[in-house]
């Protein structure tokens, strides 16, 4: 019988002022066996609580950095540190902040991060808890239930004075509360067993339960004649937002795995799962089934062909499938509560929709030579995703807006390698590994000629925008790649000249046309580590370098609008720009050209490669001797991660501004990385 206590806290704040993260764990664990240790118990529960104040926000609203970067170099920034100011008229404090929104809804940087309050609370149970009987010596049964339960309090609190768009003159307040639940139980029953000497089989089968509960309950809305009181009873009813939302989803399964060994040198896996989800309830394909199998081999010791110079050889291939259930409630038709009153969804329920899936193949090799020294690892892969889900407009007559329909082809492949050494001089050790990655994807297809059994409209889809503004486009094209960005151009002749006013000596944006500008991915991925050890010295580091693709910065096309630029100062001082041989005024062709989310996203386009020394330490390790062997050792050591970054775009290309899919490889005011620093100590007794 034993039993594991442990707590941890982690408290940090970020960069700009009251951004605060607080994070606390406990957890207790304890095992004991029973029926001379036939059975064992597991059983464990955990708490962790999280408080995060004003978490920064990436875009435009509610961003400091927007006025930061946006400010008049004729002004003094330190004038606004002061961000509100007495107000004779109200009484009390209100926002200093003389520019205006500057039609960015801008306001003072020390406002947002002082007076628009985000603050979120979490609390967070998880239980579980396992029992497991050996039947004998190669067969146990277990049985596993978990249960996690998050509650997460999320508060906006604006402040009188605050931007018009987010509050009314007496300020804002909203709450909600989103409760999410998961119940996750299985029972499995597991063999490893040998046959002679020669074969060996692992094998799992096994039903498991997911079920998942999600609420959501918000309200909110502007603050009535008390100003900066922050609660349910000061909001405008009539102008309130309430929100509500619930959902259960529920996967039901069966699955197994086995894998057959001969002579630990040759092996045979197989899989398979059967997954019932809700979110297939009423559709024509009642369930999802997925198999792989794979193939592995050590052929130093089949073929025997071990010497000093080869090590090691493996050789692997795989087949998977993979599936996926459509989005929930698209199957059916659904009323929302609108004003009090019930109304119907806009799309058509989809009863025909089957499984998202995806077949994929992999093969892969392994070497070492020379007594292990050196390791190569190589893998190469291809998968193929179908069935996926697309939501096409149909003609008003239809009494739906939408319907839901399986489209759309990928085909993705790449290369992923290794090549390492341990090498050993005197008392010098050196580890080294230098890996290599590339990926491509292709559109093989979106939507074509298919027809609605229901309706008899045809509907074809060849490219589909999935995000952008006037300056840029995320688009699914036929034939392009995911991550494809798109922007539109300068106006020019039938000559290829580019427009330029007669009276405006200004160019123009051409509205209607978009010209692929690259694809946010990078072409090749390389890294390189080093690891030193010489006598109680250890140096580490890693370099990675990102080759290829392309980013869009819409920072700083505003900021050329501007005119707070270092591009927009060069301009001015040379005179103008040149376009077509012949000059032009500066500030009209930035306030074209820079116009930000309407201005000419062909401008600015950057290449997304970059060098970056990612991580790098060094630590020293004080012999046990030292303490009269009462201690093992104690090590003290420094770090530091994204040290250093050679890119010619100006920002980041690694900085996410979003973690879906589509949005990736443009900067609009997202958040700088950051370089960090770090002290460690271990002990060990």
């Amino acid at each position: 019988n034993q039993t594991y206590l442990s707590a941890a806290t982690v408290n940090a704040q970020g960069i700009v002022p009251n951004n605060e993260l607080a994070r606390y764990n406990f957890s207790v664990r304890n095992t004991s066996s029973f029926l001379d240790d036939k059975m064992s118990l597991d059983i464990s529960g955990m708490y962790i609580k999280v408080n995060e104040d004003n978490m920064l926000s990436q875009g435009q609203y509610f961003n400091p950095l927007v006025p930061i970067y946006l400010f008049p170099v004729s002004d003094d920034i330190e004038r606004y540190k002061v961000f509100e100011r007495f107000n004779p008229a109200r009484n009390f404090n209100t926002q200093f902040w003389p520019y205006g929104d500057l039609g960015f809804q801008m306001q003072n940087p020390y406002w947002i991060i002082n007076r628009n309050m985000f603050e979120n609370a979490k609390d967070r149970f998880v239980l579980s808890t396992g029992l497991k009987y050996n039947i004998n010596n190669w067969l146990n049964v277990t049985g596993r239930v978990k249960l996690d339960h998050n509650t997460s309090v999320t508060e906006r609190k604006f402040y009188a004075s605050t931007s018009g768009l987010f509050a009314s003159d007496a300020g804002a307040y909203h709450k909600n509360t989103a409760i999410t639940q998961q119940l996750y139980t299985d029972v499995l029953l597991n063999a490893n067993k040998s046959f002679g000497s020669d074969y060996t089989l692992t094998a799992t089968l096994g039903s498991s339960l997911l079920d998942s509960k999600y609420s959501l309950e918000g309200y909110g809305g502007n603050l009535l004649s008390v100003p900066n009181l922050f609660g349910f009873q000061n909001v405008n009813q009539t102008q309130a937002t309430v929100t509500q939302n619930r959902f259960h989803d529920q996967i039901q399964s069966v699955f197994g795995t086995a894998q057959i060994g001969y002579r630990n040198m040759l092996f045979l896996d197989v899989t398979g799962r059967n997954d019932w989800s809700s979110a297939l309830s009423r559709t024509t394909a009642s369930s999802i089934f997925y198999p792989s199998v794979g193939v592995s081999g050590i052929l130093s010791d089949l073929l025997d062909l071990r010497s000093s110079t080869v090590s090691f050889v493996k050789v692997r291939g795989t087949y998977s499938e993979v599936g996926n259930a459509p989005e929930r409630f698209v199957s059916i038709a659904t009323y929302p509560i609108i004003g009090g009153f019930p109304t119907t969804t806009s799309y058509m329920p989809a009863t025909g929709l089957r499984p998202e899936r995806t077949k994929s193949y992999e093969v892969g090799l392994n070497l070492r030579f020379l007594r292990n020294i050196i390791n190569f690892d190589v893998s190469a892969y291809q998968s193929r995703t179908y069935n996926q889900l697309f939501n096409p407009v149909l003609a008003p007559s239809t009494g739906f807006s939408s319907f839901y329909v399986n489209a759309g082809e990928v085909m993705n492949k790449g290369i992923e390698a290794s090549l390492g050494a341990n090498l050993k001089f005197g008392k010098l050790d050196w580890n080294s590994t230098v890996t290599f990655g590339m990926n491509r994807n292709r559109i093989e297809k979106l939507l074509s000629n298919y027809t609605d059994p229901t309706t008899g409209q045809t509907v074809t889809v060849d490219s589909l925008s999935v995000g952008g503004t006037g300056s840029y486009m995320m688009a699914l094209v036929k034939g392009g790649s995911m991550g494809d960005i798109y922007v539109n151009t300068l106006a020019v002749d039938e000559h290829g000249y580019i427009n330029v006013g007669l009276v405006t000596q200004t160019v123009q944006a051409d509205a209607n046309r978009y010209v692929k500008a690259g694809n946010s991915n990078p072409r090749y991925n390389i890294g390189f580590r080093n690891g030193f050890a010489y006598k109680n010295f250890n140096l580490d580091f890693l370099i990675n370098a990102r080759l290829g693709g392309e980013v869009v910065s819409v920072t700083q096309a505003i900021m050329d609008r501007f005119g707070v630029s270092e591009t927009s100062a060069a301009a001015r001082d040379a005179g103008g720009v040149v376009i077509n041989n012949e000059k032009i005024p500066a500030q009209p062709y930035y306030a074209v050209t820079g116009g930000g989310v309407a201005g000419v996203g062909s401008m600015y386009v950057y290449s997304a490669s970059n060098l970056r020394l990612a991580e790098a330490s060094l630590s020293y390790t004080f012999p046990s001797k030292l303490f009269n062997n009462k201690i093992k050792g104690i090590t003290v050591g420094v770090n530091g991660r994204n040290l250093f970054l050679l890119t010619k775009a100006p920002f980041d290309p690694e900085t996410a501004a979003s973690t879906g899919t589509y949005y990736q490889g443009i900067d609009y005011f997202i958040q700088p990385s950051l370089r960090s620093f770090g002290f460690s100590t271990k002990i060990q007794f």
